[in-house]
């Protein structure tokens, strides 16, 4: 345990930086919604920042353990690190995950100040979007980062992996890429056995992620909030594949492998 807790601080440090770097890029980016809003003089556009930081948001936790791991690539010190590349995987995650709660409560508020501040504090007032709507957006966000996270994971050690292999070395972009479309047209053909199966239609938790402007020439800009129907079964699925895309990363990431 005092070993694990080393690696988490050890990974802390590396990984704090990007944390801070992507917590500046966000008060940038709101910075120049703002801006633009001004300029147009349509308090609307603000809603553009609240959409563009959540699907940029959707990505932090890939991109920030892609730099970690290419950050180990360069000093080669999972080499020489006794640990399981288990716990190695974990230590990792473990700071992706802390740094993503931590950016997106960030996110969270201000996007909060965005609508109330900058849009039209109504939407909160007449519960047009509610505060259970925000943090079900901010939990789909987070439960997506972290699953593309653990695609980066298990990429990234396949495309280490193949460095052992000589004839294989040259390809190993081709074989993920190979690998990214099989996986992908698997799913699309799962996709739609369900759809007809009416598979998604079961267990499913409405959330309010549909907008729609419209434009009135007396009233001018308004904003129209739908609600969407996102079932629980893709995500049992997602879990379940989480755990095998992870099991197979760490056989692949042993001590043995050159990163």
């Amino acid at each position: 345990m005092i070993a694990f807790r080393g690696l988490v601080r050890k990974d802390f440090k590396m990984a704090r930086s990007a944390l801070v770097l992507w917590i500046a890029a966000s008060f940038i980016l709101l910075a120049l919604f703002y801006g633009f809003s001004k300029y147009i003089n349509e308090p609307l556009a603000m809603v553009g920042f609240i959409v563009t930081s959540l699907i940029i948001q959707s990505f932090f936790s890939a991109c920030l353990m892609y730099y970690q791991l290419q950050k180990e690539g360069k000093t080669q010190l999972w080499l020489h690190n006794p640990q399981s590349s288990y716990i190695l995987v974990l230590s990792k995650m473990t700071v992706t995950f802390i740094c993503q709660i931590l950016s997106q409560i960030l996110l969270f508020l201000q996007n909060w100040f965005v609508i109330t501040v900058f849009v039209n504090p109504k939407i909160i007032e007449d519960g047009i979007v509610t505060m259970n709507d925000m943090l079900l957006i901010n939990l789909a966000v987070l439960t997506g980062s972290i699953m593309l996270m653990i695609w980066v994971i298990f990429y990234w050690s396949i495309y280490s992996s193949l460095k052992k292999f000589p004839i294989l070395k040259k390809v190993r972009a081709l074989i993920i890429l190979a690998l990214f479309i099989l996986y992908n047209m698997t799913e699309s053909l799962l996709a739609h056995v369900s759809k007809k199966l009416s598979l998604f239609d079961q267990w499913v938790i409405p959330i309010k992620t549909d907008f729609a402007f419209l434009y009135g020439k007396n009233s001018g800009w308004s904003m129209d909030v739908m609600t969407v129907k996102f079932s629980v079964i893709p995500i049992i699925y997602y879990v379940f594949l989480s755990v095998i895309l992870l099991y197979v990363s760490c056989r692949l990431l042993n001590k043995h492998v050159e990163v």
